[in-house]
């Protein structure tokens, strides 16, 4: 397992990357700049990428209509939004104390929703880092952020590409209508915090100016629990940070990232559209050409008024009448929308993103089972990205245990951090469609052995395992007192109670008392109990 918070017998010195720094991080700027445009498009903030054209001045570019397409953020959504929705279920492998300091901060941080949102940032820049920031409240031991990779960078040693010894996050402080960049540097042993002086610039994460950040010894210091301040001292005693990745990094630690190419597509589409939005425009106020008109000639059109032409050199000195002819485009929305759906189309089934999940319109899949196979792509990389957060979710865990217990002077959950090991249980993606052929798929799964009642409960409303546990002893709770009140099954039939093996009506299986014989045993068919989990 690659644990990327730990395992360096050497760390250098901030001194080490300190010009690098203090000049605005020049050597990683291409990257940056890549990055932020990236996360800009996924943001939906892509306006302000619609380039000039060639001798368009400024007014002209103002006037000009534009529009935009949200492909890029559409795209990452539809890859992310199954594998933490409901999210994985957590056995942590730990000390007791240990164990219940990582519930306490996953429920305070909610840590489907912060993991939700790195897996999101990965793929659009190849990598999200999580970052942990003591409190110093027992009760609220620690918060957790995001930071997408166009606000960070990671320093590495000699012959180790996938574990940085020193991290440095950026960030944007305004004051008064003023901005200064803000370098935060961290090792396993030291903080230090560097920043511009305050100007007038556009917002950007990358150099600009030439601008040099200065070292502020003034927010570089803590106070350590005696009450003593350490100037440029890392409290947490590691780098207080975890990464999730797009794809679980073998040699390079910048790989595989989806954002470049989504936006690449986004912006020929937001051309396309500005294009076909200024075609508009034109056909419907056309250009109006004149001929021999008076350059003192002003039009003024009114309903059913006349139009008096003044003309420029009369017909008796050789002036030909004056004229107004509009100029009328040919109107080719039809086309240009073809060819702009077609490419966002190819874009989609390149990467991958399955069409039934990002259109709505009426040529729409006209079935659950065509649902399920063109959906088919989307699950699968769903399927396989589990193993993979496996891991990442092992390096968070270790991060939080070692630096809370760092930060909160508690020896004894940090020496336990390293052996910290996170059992995860995935509900099965499943598309969330609705119909026969899904009644159809559960009942076979269920019948087969394949899936739990708990499982499929899970998956059919959209919630945990553990919720869905809840969710079924809620349901035995009213049948039960259904029977109290009438002695029959809520459905209006006989007790189900009383009859022998499996019923064949369609959604039976989801009843626990049903799927299992005598003391929980399994049934012939082989279908699983309740409290079966897959565990990665």
């Amino acid at each position: 397992m690659i644990d990327f918070v730990s395992g360096l017998e050497v760390v250098p010195s901030l001194d080490t990357i300190e010009e690098e720094v203090r000049a605005g991080l020049p050597t990683h700027r291409p990257r940056l700049d890549a990055a932020r445009a990236n996360a800009d498009f996924y943001k939906l903030r892509n306006l302000a990428y619609i380039e000039r054209r060639e001798g368009e001045d400024v007014a002209d570019y103002d006037r000009r209509p534009k529009r935009t397409s949200k492909l890029t953020k559409k795209a990452v959504d539809t890859l992310t939004g199954y594998l933490y929705s409901p999210g994985p279920t957590r056995d942590f492998e730990a000390p007791p104390a240990v164990a219940g300091l990582l519930r306490t901060v996953y429920e305070q941080n909610h840590i489907n929703t912060v993991m939700h949102k790195a897996d999101a940032y990965a793929t659009v820049n190849d990598v999200a880092m999580l970052q942990l920031v003591g409190t110093g409240d027992p009760a609220r031991p620690a918060r957790l952020y995001v930071w997408g990779s166009e606000a960070f960078v990671p320093f590495f040693g000699d012959g180790n590409p996938l574990v940085p010894w020193a991290v440095c996050t950026i960030t944007v402080i305004t004051r008064g209508g003023k901005k200064r960049r803000k370098y935060e540097v961290w090792s396993a042993k030291e903080r230090r915090v560097y920043t511009t002086k305050p100007v007038d610039w556009t917002y950007s994460f990358a150099t600009a100016g030439g601008l040099r950040a200065e070292y502020r010894p003034d927010l570089s210091t803590w106070v350590d629990q005696g009450g003593e301040w350490s100037k440029g001292a890392n409290p947490y005693g590691c780098l207080p940070f975890a990464f999730v990745f797009n794809r679980l990094p073998v040699d390079d630690f910048w790989d595989s990232g989806i954002g470049t190419a989504l936006r690449q597509a986004n912006a020929e589409v937001d051309r396309e559209l500005s294009d076909l939005a200024e075609h508009v425009q034109w056909f419907l106020n056309p250009r109006i050409k004149a001929r021999n008109v008076s350059a003192n000639f002003r039009m003024k059109d009114r309903p059913g008024a006349p139009i008096h032409l003044t003309p420029r050199v009369a017909e008796e000195n050789g002036g030909a009448p004056p004229d107004l002819e509009y100029m009328q485009a040919t109107l080719a929305v039809e086309e240009t929308w073809y060819n702009i759906e077609k490419f966002a189309n190819l874009t989609f089934y390149e990467l991958d993103v399955p069409l039934s999940a990002v259109r709505d319109d009426t040529d729409g899949p006209s079935s659950g089972l065509q649902v399920h196979a063109e959906q088919g792509p989307l699950l699968q990389y769903t399927r396989n990205r589990q193993p993979e957060f496996g891991v990442y979710e092992n390096c968070v865990a270790r991060m939080v245990a070692r630096a809370v217990g760092g930060f909160h002077g508690a020896p004894a959950v940090v020496a336990a951090a390293d052996a910290v090991e996170v059992a995860l249980g995935w509900v099965a993606p499943a598309p969330a469609d609705a119909g026969p052929a899904r009644d159809e798929s559960d009942a076979f799964e269920l019948e087969q052995g394949l899936s739990s009642p708990v499982e499929v409960l899970a998956r059919r409303r959209g919630i945990s395992r553990e919720a869905a546990r809840e969710a079924a002893e809620q349901i035995k709770d009213d049948k039960d007192f259904w029977r109290t009140l009438f002695g029959v099954a809520p459905t209006g039939g006989e007790d189900v109670r009383s009859r022998p093996g499996r019923g064949e009506g369609r959604g039976e299986g989801l009843e626990g008392d049903e799927a299992r014989g005598e003391e929980g045993a399994m049934t012939p068919s082989g279908a699983a109990s309740d409290g079966a989990e897959s565990k990665s």
